[in-house]
C-alpha cells in the first residue's frame, strides 16, 4: 500500500491511532491494521499466523514519510461524479476566496482539510456553492480521495501562493527603489533603504519556505 492508495479518512484515523494510542505496539500494530482492513481487531487476532503477517506488510509505507509533489489534476472522479479542479487561486469567487482563507486558519490543518480541497474540486458545470451540498463534496473527498493525492493538491496551492507573493514582493521592492532615487532628503532615502532590506528578508523567508507543507 501507498499514501496514493490510502483515503484521507483513513489517513487521520491512521494520525490519531499514532498521537493517542497508549498500547504497545503490537496493540497499535492490530489497531492500524483495523482501519486499513476496515475490520475489527478480534477478526484480525482470529487470522491463521501467515495471513496476518502478510497484512502486517502492508504497513511499511507508514515508515516513510509523506513527500507531497506540486501536482494537481484538472478533473478528477470522485464517487463517479466528474469534478473540475480550479487550479488558479485568482479564479475563484469571492465566496470560494473567502472559505478558503477562513479554513486555511484552522488550527488542525489535516481535520479540514477534506473541506480545503472542496475549494477546489468543484462538480462539473456547476459554480462553487451553487445547487448542490459543499459539506456533501467534502464527505465525498474524505472517503474517496486519497491524502497523497490531497496534499499533492494543498502543495501546489502552497507554491503558487508564495509565487505570487514573491512577485509581489519583487514589485514593492522595485517601487521603493525608485522612490529612493527621487527621495529630497537624506532621511527619506534612509528610511526606504530600511523598507528595502526588510522586504528582500521577507522574500528570502518566503523561498525558504517553498519545500514545507502546511
Amino acid at each position: 500500500m501507498t499514501y496514493y492508495e490510502l483515503t484521507i479518512d483513513k489517513y487521520l484515523q491512521i494520525k490519531e491511532i499514532l498521537e493517542t494510542h497508549t498500547g504497545d505496539d503490537l496493540e497499535i500494530q492490530v489497531a492500524l491494521l483495523s482501519v486499513l482492513n476496515e475490520c475489527t481487531e478480534d477478526e484480525l487476532l482470529d487470522l491463521p499466523l501467515d495471513d496476518y503477517k502478510k497484512k502486517v506488510e502492508d504497513l511499511d509505507f507508514l515508515s516513510s514519510p509523506l513527500e507531497p509533489k506540486p501536482r494537481c489534476p484538472k478533473t478528477i472522479t470522485i464517487d463517479k461524479e466528474v469534478y473540475e479542479v480550479v487550479r488558479e487561486v485568482k479564479n475563484f469567487t469571492a465566496g470560494e476566496y473567502i472559505d478558503y482563507q477562513n479554513l486555511i486558519k484552522a488550527d488542525n490543518f489535516y481535520s479540514v482539510l477534506p473541506n480545503i480541497l472542496a475549494c477546489f474540486f468543484i462538480p462539473k458545470g456547476k459554480t462553487y456553492g451553487r445547487d448542490y451540498d459543499i459539506m456533501q463534496v467534502a464527505d465525498k473527498i474524505r472517503y474517496n480521495v486519497s491524502i497523497g493525492l490531497a496534499m499533492d493538491v494543498c502543495f501546489f496551492f502552497q507554491k503558487q501562493s508564495i509565487r505570487l507573493i514573491s512577485r509581489t514582493l519583487d514589485y514593492l521592492v522595485l517601487m521603493s527603489m525608485m522612490q529612493i532615487r527621487k527621495a529630497e532628503t537624506k532621511e527619506t532615502k534612509e528610511k526606504l533603504k530600511e523598507a528595502v532590506m526588510k522586504l528582500e528578508q521577507l522574500k528570502a523567508s518566503f523561498k525558504g519556505g517553498v519545500g514545507s507543507i502546511m
